[in-house]
């Protein structure tokens, strides 16, 4: 009796709906459906004295905090792009906070990222980085000397490494550190950082800034570790064309960017056994390019070329070789070797 009782109310509320819907419907045609309502709001500021960043910096999960500058020749950190496909560089961001009323206990610290001001991303704004506080100071001050003993470290203006260990000491301020990833193809150059950090009368600090390094590394692959020439004829020149599928060892050579640079390829090739004619002139020449929007070039064995086409970063592309063979015959080999540099202007 129950279920029945269940199933009658449905069907009721059923029936009501059933009324009810055609008059939500069936408005007139002038009326409008929707409306668009401006907004606005005004974040309230209390009393108290603002937060201040007294220090901060970037570092990486590796030994020497910085893998571009182990040595820490430069102030500031340096990094290394991955240098593999999709690969993903881990940056810390850290800064010692304080505040008058709160110590270092604010209620939130931020670092604001912005690419590099000549890259291909033109200084645009990357992303925010939330930071967390860590409430181990003896640790937090272990971590700040040591990125301060790597060079690492800027300070805000009218402190020193005494006063931020004297805080750290006291409980009076608290490292804040968050972590994310740049991108194997991220533009080289210097990163812009800003942090803030705001306290629980949401009172806003002076952003704190500095910059950090992206160094520019030209990294490529190819998918195919040699290229067959197969039969040739005398004078008659014989191409073996790239494609842009990266498939290890498919027999079309493909090149792909895997370094924070737009590169040229370059390449050198022995003379495969051909040898040289009595005037002196080699019996064998090669060509190049890559893509197939530009012309080949034509380059002679031992000797370094360029070949056309830039390759963009974080993009693969076609890699078409041919062999001229003037004089000559049975079966040869020989060894190409593939090279990069860097197309010019990128921020250094």
């Amino acid at each position: 009796m129950k279920t029945k009782k269940n199933l009658a109310a449905l069907v009721v509320f059923a029936m009501v709906l059933g009324l009810i819907a055609p008059a939500i419907i069936s408005a007139p045609a002038s009326a409008q459906t929707t409306s668009v309502v401006g907004t606005s709001v005004v974040v309230a500021t209390g009393g108290g004295n603002s937060p201040v960043v007294k220090a901060k910096w970037e570092q990486d999960n590796t030994t020497f905090m910085e893998d571009g500058d182990p040595s820490h020749i430069e102030l500031g950190a340096q990094f290394l792009p991955p240098c593999t496909y999709q690969g993903k560089k881990l940056v810390e961001y850290c800064a010692i906070v304080t505040d008058e009323e709160e110590g270092g206990d604010v209620q939130q610290v931020a670092a604001d990222v912005w690419h590099p001001l000549n890259s291909w991303e033109l200084g645009s704004f990357k992303y925010e980085v939330p930071l967390v506080k860590s409430l181990d100071n003896v640790a937090a001050k272990a971590r700040f000397l040591a990125a301060v003993n790597a060079g690492l470290v800027t300070l805000n203006s009218g402190y020193t490494v005494d006063d931020v260990n004297y805080e750290l000491d006291k409980g009076t301020a608290r490292l804040w550190c968050g972590n994310t990833t740049l991108d194997y193809e991220q533009p080289a150059g210097y990163y812009t950082v800003n942090v803030t950090a705001y306290d629980h009368n949401s009172n806003p600090s002076t952003p704190l800034q500095n910059t950090f390094k992206y160094i520019p590394v030209n990294c490529f692959a190819v998918d195919n570790n040699a290229i067959n020439y197969g039969n040739v004829s005398i004078s008659t020149p014989k191409v073996i064309p790239g494609n842009t599928i990266f498939a290890l060892g498919d027999g079309k050579m493909t090149v792909r960017n895997l370094g924070n640079t737009n590169i040229n390829i370059t390449v050198m090739q022995d003379d495969m056994g051909f040898g040289k004619d009595v005037t002196g002139a080699w019996n064998v020449e090669f060509d190049g390019r890559v893509g197939h929007l530009v012309s080949s070039v034509w380059y002679l064995p031992l000797q370094w070329a360029t070949l056309p086409g830039t390759l963009i970063h974080s993009t693969d592309d076609e890699l078409d070789f041919s062999i001229h063979l003037k004089k000559g015959s049975g079966a040869h080999s020989g060894n190409m070797t593939l090279g990069s540099i860097t197309v010019y202007p990128i921020v250094q």
